[in-house]
């Protein structure tokens, strides 16, 4: 709608004047354009990364590991873009497996994964490393943003933290500090950002949902401002949701709620990663609630397959 009424760019507010900068300068830039795009703050800051990444060149070969279809593309699209040489791995076990095979410049790992978690999996690559003198650079993926999980990140092994949903500025931050070669890591601690809790639900199970049903920005962010790269996460949020919805049902059914809490939070995860910021709100809330009204959150999630 902003597109076809004649607008060449937005931003929201507020504003920042390096943001305003730049994007009017490439709205400038392509002002004889019979087909201009249309400019916003993901864009620009693509632009940006994808720039200092040509002049400075990040050449490294780099692990993901998270067993999240939607963030494992969303961050193997980004390193992509920036040069490197992917792989990907869905579980800590699968990760040990990879690394065995062959070294790797850095190691993006989430957390909260089945078979071996990620706490799990950089104390056992630690183990492994002890005698040889090689140190891989790891860094957690983790929608957990509070400060307690500094001291759980050092016990780990692990050099340095980001928080989901992933930004392409972000990765390239990472990489430039983990990978250049005058940087040898160090045990400095994991920069870890704080995040206020979440005020209490002022109405019903969940309280009021009041995030926006989709936030257009973040999936710009997540698909590179590119239409068929939304399309996809958007129809494999449908798909992974569905199952991940169906699978919390089942273990509610059955009284398992460790299962449907993994189940939500996966959900949360890929939900807030392509802008579905309401869902990821119902999904935080939920895997907040203490056990007994979970088993009441049931009925919700069935009526949800709908909505996704």
């Amino acid at each position: 709608s902003i597109s076809s009424g004649g607008f060449h760019g937005y931003l929201v507010k507020p504003l920042h004047m390096e943001d305003l900068r730049i994007v009017l300068a490439m709205v400038w830039a392509q002002r004889t354009s019979q087909t201009p795009r249309l400019i916003t703050r993901q864009v620009a800051q693509g632009e940006q990364v994808l720039g200092s990444t040509v002049h400075h060149g990040i050449d490294a070969r780099v692990l993901v590991v998270d067993d999240n279809p939607i963030n494992l593309r969303v961050a193997s699209r980004n390193l992509e873009k920036l040069g490197c040489e992917v792989h990907t791995a869905t579980d800590g076990r699968k990760a040990l497996a990879l690394l065995q095979e062959r070294d790797m410049d850095l190691v993006f790992m989430d957390i909260q994964m089945p078979v071996m978690d990620g706490f799990e999996a950089t104390h056992a690559i630690r183990e492994r490393e002890a005698d040889s003198g090689v140190r891989t650079p790891i860094v957690a993926m983790t929608a957990h943003a509070m400060a307690g999980y500094r001291e759980r990140c050092l016990q780990a092994g692990m050099d340095g933290y980001i928080t989901k949903p992933i930004q392409l500025k972000e990765m390239t931050r990472v990489l430039h500090r983990w990978t250049s070669a005058d940087v040898t890591p160090t045990d400095e601690p994991a920069d870890v950002p704080t995040e206020p809790a979440e005020s209490p639900a002022p109405e019903g199970l969940l309280g009021r949902l009041d995030a926006p049903l989709l936030d257009r920005a973040q999936l710009d962010e997540a698909s590179g401002d590119d239409p068929e790269a939304k399309r996809e996460l958007l129809d494999m949020l449908q798909e992974s949701g569905t199952h991940q919805l169906a699978q919390a049902v089942d273990a509610l059914g059955k009284h398992d709620l460790p299962q449907a809490r993994r189940s939500i939070h996966s959900l949360k995860g890929a939900a807030a990663t392509v802008g579905a910021t309401r869902l990821a709100q119902a999904c935080l809330r939920m895997e907040s609630l203490p056990s007994e009204p979970m088993s009441a959150v049931r009925r919700w999630l069935s009526l949800s397959n709908a909505s996704l």
